[in-house]
């Protein structure tokens, strides 16, 4: 099966983003490597979380949302999917894409242990639409994000584009993410205090 260089994908996925568009990812290298072109990109330094995180901004929001997600990464939470699909007929302002270069890249580029994800049978188990894209052309036939369908599955090589590691502090991470969310006009929830 053919694959999409990883730095087309990332130029021709900020093509499709409009300036107002908020960008979630998640932890891993190709999720860095795509947003790293885009000026309102909110990166998590975790795995597993994007997709709840996406759901609540768009639900919360009338922000245009896009969560990009790796194959690793959604794997950890697909209790997420269920979500998405109950809320999915409400949400016209989001939608999921997950990078899939069948490796655990940030790991080591360790080969997935397993066999190769049908990505439209596990979105069907959810009742959502999925689409899976392994070429160019297959890029270049695609509209705006909002053409596309709930989970857009991309099959990418490794990574062919430098990725400047997140800050390893937990609190400069914190405070960025912040940051990025109170740019966003996303209130931040303070934590409560005990008196």
């Amino acid at each position: 099966m053919s694959k999409i260089a990883l730095s087309r994908f990332a130029s021709w996925i900020e093509g499709k983003l409009s300036k107002d568009t908020l960008l979630i990812t998640s932890l891993g290298d190709s999720c860095a490597a795509v947003a790293l072109g885009h000026e309102r990109t909110l990166a998590l330094d975790a795995m597993g979380v994007a997709l709840g995180l996406g759901i609540g901004v768009a639900m919360t929001s009338t922000l245009d949302v896009l969560v990009l997600e790796t194959d690793g990464s959604i794997l950890l939470d697909l209790s997420a999917l269920a979500a998405y699909a109950e809320a999915s007929r409400r949400l016209a302002n989001f939608r999921l894409a997950i990078i899939d270069n069948e490796s655990y890249q940030s790991a080591g580029k360790f080969p997935r242990p397993c066999h190769t994800l049908n990505w439209i049978t596990l979105c069907k188990a959810f009742d959502l639409e999925c689409e899976v894209l392994s070429s160019v052309e297959a890029l270049d036939g695609m509209g705006g994000m909002s053409d596309w369908t709930a989970v857009t599955v991309f099959k990418v090589d490794e990574p062919d584009i430098a990725v400047d590691p997140l800050p390893l502090n937990g609190r400069a991470r914190a405070s960025r993410i912040r940051g990025q969310l109170e740019q966003a006009g996303i209130a931040y929830p303070r934590p409560a205090t005990k008196n």
